[in-house]
Formats: structure tokens, C-alpha cells, sequence
């Protein structure tokens, strides 16, 4: 083999290489591309010499060039025993893969037209009639409390993303309710990620995460709050965020429930949303609620204990 000479020499195997990955992407083989780029640069070869000039066994050639033939690359006009004359190998025109993507493009589009048409039946068929989200409404005080200290559901580890209005102590007292809180924060110790609670910023929020700070100072340690300081942003439940499950628990004027809906569609619908307003909060912070000042109603309720 001759040494290269110049640049050009490098830059035409370059090209080479990179054509011959194109057309394997294409839907060729290393072979079949190999064979048509060597029928592209010499005329009216036979599979004898293509078999010599690529070093691909002349057995491996001829499949690859009626391959070709069958793909309108090249073209083979057929010798005979009468004459001895051999087959000779002409590549067609390389604009012709231009022409062959553009019909199978159009194939495509014709198939997607008539997938579409079957696809409701098919998935029919799919689906059935098998529920693939489930539902669970909880009416009064203890529907809440099923859905909104729910252990089995506290205890998964994963993330917990919730809008928050903050449960008042007057759905169970003060006793129950704290019970229930310090029992939440006490199975979060066992979980990976922190929970992320959203709060609106007002007079209602305040007291209560002060109260419970105040009732217990490693009430941030395994949730991180951050609140929304606007008039628009105002919440009248509990909505929470856990993998497939959305858990919304309601005591507002006459309307107390619960609801378990365990949808991957929701879930991930409504986490896009959570995230949206996350990242518009600020962070609440020891200091924080340190400058919101002393909460009086736990100061008073001490003192009549």
C-alpha cells in the first residue's frame, strides 16, 4: 500500500469514513456500505473485483450487492453462460437516498394516520376496564385524620412536597393535636428526604408554627417550610405530594374530609405546579420566628396548666 502523499489523501478517507457511518445509520451493513461506496468510486465493476478491491469473500459481496439492488442503489446487469459475460455493477445516482428517505418519510406519515385510527381500540384492549388510579373519600374528623397523620403514608421514603393551611387545634384539641404532630415529626426522623411544607404568610400561620416551635424546638429539623407573602396565594386544605399519592385533607367551615388519590398523572401534574411556587417562596428559619416574637396562647395555656 502507497504512503499518503498530501492532506487531500487524509481528508478523502476522513470523508470516507464519516459516509460510510452515515449510510450504516442509514440501514446499511459495514459491508453493504463498504461495497456501495467502492461501486460509487469505480464504474461498471464486477463482484470479482469488488470482492478483490474490498477484501469481503466474493459470497458476502454478491448478498450485499442484490441487497443493494433491492434498495435501488446500485444496478446489476446480469451476465450469461452463453456469452461468459460476468455481472456488471453500476451504482445508481447517490441523490436517490434523498428520494428513498423522502417516500419512506411519507410512509410514515401514512402509517401514523392509520395507527391513530386503530390505537382507541387497541387500547381498549390494553386497558380493559381495570381501575389504574384509585380513589378514597373520607368524610368528617376522622377522615381527616386518616388522610393527614396517616402513618403508613408518612412512612414511605420518599419526598413530601404539601400546601399547607396549617390544621387548627380545635378539630381534636390542643392535647390530640400536638400528640399527633410530635408523632409525625418522630417518623420523619427515619426518612431520607426533609418534607417541604408551603405555607401562606398570615396572622393563622404564624401562630401556629410559633406555637409549635415554641412546644418543640426541633420542630424545622425534618421539614423545611417557606411561605408565600401575597393576598392571592391564600389555601383552605392540606394537599401533600408523595410519589404516586396526592393526600388532601379539608377542615374549613362546614366542609371537613378527606381524600386518597394514588394517580402517577396528578401526582407528577401537581408536583410541576408545587415546584413553580417553591421556588417564588421564602424560607422560614429559626431566626425567623424569632423575630415574629413569642406566641401567647401557648404562654397562656402553660399558665393554666
Amino acid at each position: 500500500m502507497s504512503k499518503l502523499t498530501d492532506s487531500s489523501d487524509i481528508g478523502r478517507l476522513s470523508n470516507m469514513d464519516e459516509a460510510k457511518k452515515v449510510l450504516i445509520q442509514y440501514g446499511l451493513t459495514e459491508n453493504e456500505a463498504t461495497v456501495y461506496i467502492t461501486c460509487l468510486q469505480n464504474e461498471r465493476l464486477t463482484p470479482f473485483v469488488i470482492a478483490k478491491m474490498t477484501h469481503i469473500p466474493r459470497t458476502t459481496v454478491y448478498d450485499a450487492l442484490m441487497n443493494l439492488s433491492l434498495k435501488g442503489l446500485i444496478r446489476l446487469d446480469q451476465g450469461d453462460v452463453f456469452s461468459k459475460r460476468q455481472t456488471i455493477v453500476k451504482a445508481n445516482n447517490p441523490s436517490v437516498l434523498r428520494s428513498i428517505l423522502a417516500q419512506k418519510r411519507e410512509q410514515l406519515f401514512n402509517l401514523e394516520a392509520k395507527v391513530s385510527e386503530v390505537l382507541p381500540s387497541l387500547k381498549g384492549m390494553f386497558h380493559k376496564d381495570d381501575p389504574n388510579a384509585t380513589i378514597e373519600f373520607l368524610p368528617g374528623a376522622d377522615g381527616v385524620k386518616k388522610v393527614h397523620h396517616d402513618p403508613e403514608f408518612e412512612s414511605v421514603n420518599l419526598p413530601s412536597y404539601a400546601w399547607d393551611k396549617l390544621m387548627p387545634l380545635d378539630l381534636w384539641g390542643s392535647e390530640e393535636m400536638n400528640r399527633l404532630v410530635s408523632e409525625s415529626n418522630q417518623r420523619r426522623t427515619q426518612i431520607t428526604y426533609p418534607d417541604k411544607e408551603l405555607v401562606p404568610l398570615n396572622n393563622w400561620t404564624k401562630h401556629v408554627i410559633t406555637y409549635q416551635f415554641e412546644r418543640d424546638p426541633t420542630y424545622l429539623d425534618q421539614t423545611e417550610f417557606r411561605y408565600i407573602d401575597n393576598l392571592v396565594f391564600d389555601m383552605y386544605l392540606r394537599l401533600c405530594i408523595k410519589g404516586e399519592f396526592v393526600r388532601i385533607s379539608c377542615y374549613e367551615e362546614d366542609e371537613i374530609w378527606g381524600l386518597k388519590i394514588n394517580s402517577k398523572a396528578l401526582a407528577k401534574s401537581m408536583l410541576a405546579i408545587y415546584q413553580l411556587t417553591w421556588q417564588q417562596a421564602v424560607p422560614i428559619t429559626k431566626e425567623l420566628i424569632t423575630k415574629w416574637g413569642k406566641n401567647e396562647f401557648l404562654a397562656s395555656q402553660k399558665k393554666i396548666k
